[in-house]
């Protein structure tokens, strides 16, 4: 038996007998994939969905939450140049880790809207908003070069560090470079954790400016930052995303709430087979 609160599955057996939904799918597409997990060996199965009244508002309410306002969605693209302190006709090409709960923290906003509008922003060609992206170590010397041979490290291989880094990384007193953990640890003879706590060591005394490697979500931006009133929100667009959204939503509560037709005449015709 497989149970889902209406958020989907990652279930891929052919012996599921039973499909439980405790609320509403989301569509009827997504409804049809969810039940179609049971009985994919062809045997006898069942799927039942258990909903009331307060599953078709929230249903109802998702939809509006999906689709703020276009002045909202402005507003959200302002806010978040304005987060990493990215100027007016600045920022093309920068890659930006995006905290969606900071971000909402800071400027008091519902996380759910922001995050609609972070992703239309990316559908209209504003971004890219890439989630949970492997964020590799960076670091970079910020100590003078001439000054690196007479720094009295804490750690013997603190040193062995710097030398490595100097050798295989050019422009690392410029700007942050990706570097090679397993190398550095191999190279030295210790575990990655061990690295880690080195390169630390060696930015609080100022020598490195280290960025840890980290899973982050990540917004890469196409274009300059641009001034109010000449961000291309694509209202077209806009719309049409919403029409459809509103269609499949009432198409769901419609399935569910009309008795009159067995559910799988209505799942068929849904899909356009009329017999």
């Amino acid at each position: 038996m497989v149970c889902t609160n209406a958020f989907g599955m990652g279930i891929d057996k052919p012996d599921v007998r039973f499909v439980l939904h405790f609320g509403l799918s989301d569509s009827i597409e997504s409804y049809f994939q969810e039940a179609g997990r049971a009985g994919r060996d062809g045997k006898p199965s069942t799927a039942l969905m258990f909903w009331n009244s307060d599953d078709c508002k929230r249903l109802r309410q998702m939809h509006t939450t999906s689709f703020p306002s276009l002045e909202y969605i402005e507003d959200i693209y302002h806010k978040v140049h304005a987060y990493f302190g990215i100027a007016y006709e600045n920022g093309m090409g920068k890659q930006l880790r995006f905290c969606l709960p900071e971000f909402c923290k800071q400027f008091g906003l519902n996380q759910l809207q922001a995050y609609n509008a972070v992703k239309y922003l990316d559908r209209c060609g504003q971004w890219i908003m890439m989630e949970e992206v492997d964020i590799p170590t960076k670091i970079m010397i910020t100590a003078d070069r001439m000054e690196l041979y007479d720094i009295e490290y804490e750690d013997p291989l603190m040193r062995d560090i710097m030398e490595l880094a100097m050798r295989r990384y050019e422009g690392i007193f410029s700007f942050p470079c990706i570097v090679d953990e397993k190398l550095f640890a191999h190279h030295l003879g210790i575990e990655i954790p061990r690295l880690r706590q080195l390169f630390y060591l060696l930015s609080t005394q100022h020598v490195i400016r280290y960025i840890p490697a980290a899973v982050s979500d990540v917004i890469y931006l196409l274009t300059n930052r641009l001034y109010p009133k000449d961000v291309n929100l694509k209202p077209e667009l806009y719309k049409r995303l919403m029409e459809t959204s509103a269609r499949r939503t009432e198409a769901m509560i419609r399935f569910v709430s009309d008795d009159s037709r067995s559910k799988s005449a209505q799942l068929l015709e849904y899909f356009g087979q009329k017999e």
